[in-house]
């Protein structure tokens, strides 16, 4: 279901790095809500790689609507570089998110990160939450990266605000059959 999912994802993005393109997503049955990371740039130094992005956290407010809350700062890295060189417009990453935790996190522009919440590939009911396109399994990552200086200036986080998306839902039996979920959406 995973492969499909990816088939018709990939179906509707014509450019990695456009910003006008329109990417369906939607929010599985029990999760909080999927980040999508689509503006990326990748390094890489023979065994070395490193990723940073910024992207979007799409999810529902407390009224059940569809909302975005952007941006959502992406940083990853790992020991698995195989030239040396860098890369615009790479793959887009997504993250389904499942812990309440990370989703309260993520909307509050704290820092997340893959050491401390272990990311799944696949869904389990323990999952809190599940790389589903765009990372490799050695790759660690942060969401909301902070700077290490930040306390010096007195810096402090803040609720980030989840801009309702007015778009009708994806509908049809082609979209009912492969995404197996009837909250479909389309989203900018």
């Amino acid at each position: 279901m995973m492969r499909q999912l990816v088939i018709l994802l990939s179906l509707f993005v014509c450019l990695p790095n456009a910003k006008a393109v329109e990417r369906p997503l939607f929010i599985p049955e029990g999760a909080f809500g999927v980040v999508q990371i689509s503006d990326l740039i990748v390094g890489t130094l023979t065994l070395l790689k490193g990723i940073k992005g910024e992207g979007r956290y799409l999810t529902h407010n407390a009224q059940g609507d569809l909302c975005e809350v952007s941006p959502v700062r992406f940083l990853a890295g790992g020991f698995n570089g195989r030239t040396i060189g860098v890369e615009h417009g790479a793959e887009d990453i997504v993250i389904q998110v499942y812990s309440e935790e990370i989703s309260e996190r993520l909307m509050q522009a704290r820092e997340v990160n893959s050491v401390d919440f272990p990311a799944e590939r696949v869904h389990s009911s323990q999952a809190g939450w599940v790389v589903t396109a765009g990372l490799e399994t050695m790759e660690a990552f942060i969401l909301h990266p902070q700077p290490t200086w930040s306390s010096w200036w007195r810096y402090q986080e803040t609720q980030l605000p989840c801009r309702p998306i007015h778009q009708p839902p994806v509908t049809g039996t082609t979209a009912s059959a492969l995404l197996g979920s009837s909250k479909g959406y389309s989203g900018p």
